[in-house]
């Protein structure tokens, strides 16, 4: 009896132990690491390798999904899940046009065939979901995150908004110029970049005199932010970021554009939301 009792406990601690390192994959993503020049898994709550290196790169993981990399250059990539499954593979140009944000992963498909002329007919990009269908298909994507699709379409960027669910219904059209009222007064119209917005608002930038400048938009078209500043941080963390001025002074601003802490700084560092890294002059 006593020996049931022993064998029975040491089955539910297995159990339970299994549980354990399911639960943890669950809800912590597998840790990147690099051999030889390649990404591989690791597993920090088991402490094991669920992926050996085999990659070029492996994407960040997204609701329980990554994208692992393959080739020189990439072209190839496999959707893996948390224990290192391969679910589906696909082809698309090189590794700079992978992402994958909340289950989804972006493919891009350009065959011109025996034609050297750039026709971008024969493009197109698009997302594929976990199962291996592709879900979204358009001309060009520009950049994407975990909320929101930048797309172009006649003359203006088309936002459009999506979760683990798929595409909603919501979009924003913003123009690809941006008109700006200069200093003698005149409108002056620039072209313009955004990023895609992420909580209601999205970064962009013009091109003036060979210079970029940035500034922040609100999702109901508002300028906050004029395009006047040099850098700029890409979303609000506790309400403000890091703006550097045309002098290369670096500052805190709101979502209001107004300083929070005056730009009196050589560089800040990884705002946190409590902590700040400021370098108040040159180093030797």
């Amino acid at each position: 009896m006593k020996k049931i009792f022993l064998l029975c406990l040491s089955l539910l601690f297995i159990s339970c132990s299994k549980n354990n390192a399911t639960e943890s994959l669950n809800n912590y993503s597998p840790v990147r690491f690099v051999y030889n020049q390649k990404y591989g898994l690791f597993n920090p709550a088991t402490k094991e390798v669920i992926v050996y290196p085999r990659y070029t790169y492996i994407e960040n993981f997204s609701n329980g999904y990554g994208l692992g990399v393959l080739g020189e250059e990439g072209g190839t990539c496999e959707v893996i899940d948390t224990f290192g499954n391969i679910l589906f593979s696909y082809k698309t140009e090189p590794l700079s046009y992978t992402h994958c944000y909340n289950g989804f992963f972006m493919v891009v498909n350009y065959d011109v065939g025996n034609n050297v002329i750039y026709d971008q007919n024969k493009e197109y990009h698009g997302l594929y979901n976990y199962k291996g269908e592709l879900v979204f298909k358009t001309n060009f994507i520009y950049s994407m995150n975990n909320e929101c699709i930048v797309t172009h379409k006649k003359s203006n960027y088309i936002f459009l908004f999506f979760d683990n669910n798929g595409i909603k219904r919501k979009k924003i059209q913003l123009p690809d110029t941006f008109s700006y009222k200069s200093i003698s007064n005149e409108i002056v119209k620039y072209e313009v970049m955004y990023d895609p917005f992420s909580n209601g608002f999205a970064r962009f930038y013009i091109w003036n005199n060979d210079k970029k400048l940035f500034g922040m938009i609100k999702n109901d078209k508002t300028v906050v932010i004029p395009p006047v500043y040099k850098s700029l941080g890409k979303a609000f963390v506790e309400g403000v970021l890091i703006a550097e001025t045309e002098n290369s002074l670096y500052g805190l601003l709101n979502k209001e554009g107004d300083w929070v802490i005056q730009p009196k700084y050589k560089q800040l560092f990884n705002y946190s939301g409590k902590v700040l890294a400021a370098k108040i002059k040159n180093w030797n």
